[in-house]
């Protein structure tokens, strides 16, 4: 399929992946070339390694991706269903060896709010707003930071965190709707414009049933 006339100079072919929460576009058909390997211990993203795997590593252009129109369903897999701390031990041992790692922490915030452990998810989401680059992963993170607010009744920190995702990444819906939900009834349709507005364009989990 990577190889057909129309595909041209690309090399990744982004799939949407559907689970039960959210919706996100991922890489899963790739060029077969020695430079392109995965990379992470869990969630791991597709790198170039000019230098091969031992050397240093480096991002696809966005001009290497192909987003196609292909969807797949996501389920549970059977070893998460025996050991459903599988992955947050990985990540939380490669944290150990790699403190720095943005990625991993981003991954544990989510573990943690998986299983429904919003202080847990604060706790590493502020160690992770320390290291974070400026991306569309660190708008999404302050979003989760507002909806863990939101969720122990501290409404106006989580507007805050809501109102920085979107300074971030203005096309992220759920930010809009969070603020629209948490404002006084009389506000709400200013809000509701910007929800209108945003189509979701760069984000990494798309969790509102809008397309």
């Amino acid at each position: 399929m990577i190889n057909s006339g129309w595909i041209g100079p690309y090399n990744v072919l982004l799939i949407d992946v559907q689970t039960d929460i959210d919706l996100t576009h991922q890489p899963r058909v790739i060029r077969n070339k020695p430079d392109l390997w995965y990379h992470g211990a869990a969630h791991n993203s597709l790198r170039r390694f000019p230098d091969g795997v031992e050397g240093k590593s480096e991002l696809l252009s966005s001009t290497e991706y192909y987003k196609t129109s292909l969807k797949l369903r996501a389920y549970t897999s059977p070893s998460h269903q025996k050991e459903p701390n599988r992955t947050l031990n990985i990540l939380t041992e490669g944290l150990k060896e790699d403190p720095y790692n943005d990625r991993y922490i981003y991954y544990i915030v989510r573990e943690w709010l998986n299983r429904r452990e919003p202080i847990k998810a604060l706790f590493y989401l502020n160690r992770y707003f320390k290291v974070a680059p400026p991306t569309n992963e660190l708008a999404d993170a302050y979003f989760l930071a507002a909806t863990c607010y939101a969720d122990m009744g501290e409404h106006a920190t989580a507007c805050e965190y809501a109102l920085k995702s979107v300074a971030v990444l203005p096309s992220l819906r759920v930010s809009w709707q969070l603020l629209e939900a948490l404002s006084h009834p009389q506000w709400r349709k200013y809000w509701h414009h910007m929800v209108v507005f945003a189509d979701n364009e760069g984000v990494l989990f798309i969790r509102d049933n809008k397309k």
